[in-house]
Order: C-alpha cells, then structure tokens, then sequence
C-alpha cells in the first residue's frame, strides 16, 4: 500500500495526471470539431477519444481523493499510461488516419508527456523503498 499523504510527489504526479487528462478530455468532447480540420483528424475520432477518456479520468479521480492506494492500482496508472504513449506513436505508422504536420506533432507531443508521467508514476511509486533500502 501507498500512502499517497506522505507519498506527495507521486500524488502531485496522478494529481497533474488527472489535470491534463480532464482538459484534453474536455477539449476533446467540446471542440472536436474545431479540432479536427487542423489536426487532419477527424470529429468521430476526436471525440471517441474524449469519451473513452471520461473513466480514465474517473479513475484518476478515485485515487487522489484516497488516503491509500495499493501498489497495483498505481501499476495500473503507469501501464495504462505507457500503452497510451506507445499506441498513440504506433498509430502513426498506420494508413488509418492522414494526421496534419500540426497533428502529427500534437499525437507525439500528447505521447511524450504521457510518457513522462508513466516515468515519473513509476519513480514516486518506488522512492519509499529504494529510501528504505538504503
């Protein structure tokens, strides 16, 4: 178990999580269409993907407002993180979408932060005991 009160920079990290997945959910369900055009993505998908958010960022939620979390449950964040990054490049390489120069940026740009917050998920989720270890 975690305890995410004195664990706060892993809290501060799922707590940044939570931000920005909200905002780019929010973004997603209200301005796909303004979105897409530019992003050479279409409307469907834009909001697909705000809507598929939506538990993600439930979940995000649940954990913050908990005084303890287990450890798998911070295992989840990151491995979901992570297979987001991964997809979200990996879709690139794939002929389904025609993205902009702009969407193609955004995608990778959407992809490295994630990435960093599956690092850093990981890093306060095994500070406590690499400090106990040494």
């Amino acid at each position: 178990m975690t305890d995410l009160k004195q664990n706060t920079f892993l809290k501060n990290v799922l707590l940044l999580d939570l931000v920005a997945s909200g905002v780019t959910t929010m973004m997603l369900l209200v301005a796909a269409g303004g979105l897409a055009e530019p992003l050479g993505l279409s409307t469907a998908f834009l909001r697909g993907t705000g809507i598929v958010l939506l538990p993600w960022v439930a979940f995000l939620a649940w954990i913050i407002w908990r005084q303890t979390v287990a450890n798998f449950v911070v295992w989840l964040v990151i491995a979901g993180n992570a297979i987001w990054a991964i997809d979200s490049v990996a879709v690139l390489f794939t002929d389904w979408f025609a993205p902009s120069t702009l969407g193609i940026v955004s995608i990778i740009g959407q992809a490295l932060v994630i990435g960093i917050f599956a690092e850093l998920q990981y890093i306060a989720l095994r500070r406590p005991r690499n400090a106990v270890a040494a």
